[in-house]
Formats: structure tokens, sequence, C-alpha cells
């Protein structure tokens, strides 16, 4: 008799829990939460289609690139980059070197984890997201703080597909190189001009021969060079 009992209530849990595990998130919410959604502001739909197009980048239109290794670049503020994750698989999302965790906020706990990795040492460490779903088809939100900048993903499950690698390129990074260029350009300038004339010496013309036997023999012949 117990043992039937038992077998009923297995039986009984198995019919509830299967049909909540197939159904998309869309029913599930259905389920638990309530309809009564809010009339929107004409300023709160405005806001809202803003943020739609963040989230697509349909702003600039900007796709992710190829980096090193096989990892998936997005440019970060362009956009809400959309990881795919599969079931049975892990995503590798690496911030920028250097960069530290200081919180993260995730959707949907239940049904995913996003644990921490870590490699390279001192300046050079980088830290790692490593997200892992649960089921297939979810989709949920994920915010994570950091000691330089804040960043925003959408995250998705797949049965098979799923993006391995993926990193960050930040426009902060090209417009630092920019200056390290010009501040380098500056100083070789200054280092080749003539303090008490002011001429570049990349500006001067040396490629002249000396030829005789006077007494009085010029060291070093120059002229400017034609523009």
């Amino acid at each position: 008799m117990k043992k039937q009992i038992i077998t009923n209530i297995l039986a009984a849990a198995m019919a509830v829990s299967e049909p909540l595990l197939a159904a998309p998130d869309g029913e599930l919410a259905d389920r638990y939460f309530s309809k009564n959604n809010p009339i929107l502001t004409s300023q709160e739909k405005t806001a809202i289609a803003i943020a739609k197009r963040w989230e697509e980048g349909a702003s600039i239109g900007m796709n992710p690139v190829s980096g090193p290794n096989g990892a998936i670049h997005f440019l970060y503020g362009a956009q809400q980059p959309s990881i795919v994750c599969a079931v049975l698989q892990v995503c590798d999302v690496a911030l920028q070197a250097g960069e530290l965790v200081n919180s993260i906020h995730l959707g949907d706990t239940a049904r995913w984890t996003v644990e921490p990795a870590i490699t390279g040492t001192g300046p050079a460490e980088t830290q790692h997201l490593i997200i892992k779903p649960m089921d297939v088809g979810l989709e949920t939100s994920l915010v994570v703080t950091t000691n330089r900048r804040t960043y925003h993903f959408k995250l998705r499950s797949h049965r098979t597909e799923y993006m391995p690698q993926v990193a960050f390129t930040y426009p902060e990074d090209a417009l630092a190189k920019w200056d390290a260029i010009r501040i380098s350009e500056r100083h070789e300038r200054e280092q080749n001009t003539i303090p008490q004339t002011g001429e570049y010496l990349g500006n001067l013309n040396f490629d002249y021969d000396l030829d005789g036997d006077a007494a009085w023999m010029p060291v070093r012949v120059f002229g400017f060079r034609q523009k």
C-alpha cells in the first residue's frame, strides 16, 4: 500500500514537472505572474523603443567580428551583446585585462549559472565569466559591474549552437593608441629640431658631396627639401 502511494506521488510530480520543463519562458511567466500589465505612457514607450534599438544594435548596425583564437569580439557600448549558449557546453566571456568584477546580477538564477575563472597574473590577469544554461530555449539578462564599466548581456540557450569564446573591443583602447602615436611623433620631432634655428632635421637635405683641396672646407653641407 505504501509503495503504491509513493508511486502515485511520483507520477503526479512528474506529470506536473514535465509540462513546466517543456513550456517556453513566456508560458511559464503566464502561469506564475499576473497578466495585468500596466498601460505605458508615451514617454515610457519612447524610452523602451530606445532600449530595444540599443539591444539590437539597430542604431549603427554593428556586428561582432572575429578575434584571436576564434574569439567573437563585440564593440563595447555599441549594443547589448546577445550570447548564445548550449546545454552541456560552456560559454567563456573574457573581460579586459586588469578588470575586476564587483558584482553579477542574473535574471534567471534557477536555470543559468555564471562562474568565475582567471587567466594570467598581475596587470595581465584576465577575469572570465563561465556561463552555462540548464535547458534549451531559455532567455534571460545578465548585468556585470566591474571596477571600470558595466556590462549588459542578453543570454539565450540553444540545443547545439553556442559561442565558445566571447571578448570585447574597447573604443578607449584605440584612442589610447592614437594618443601614444601622437606623443611619440611630438617627442621625435622635438629631439630632431635644432634649438638655435628651429629647423627640423627631417626637412633638411644632406645629399651633397664635398670636393676640393682648399685650406678651409665646410664640415657639412645641407639644404631644405623641396615640398
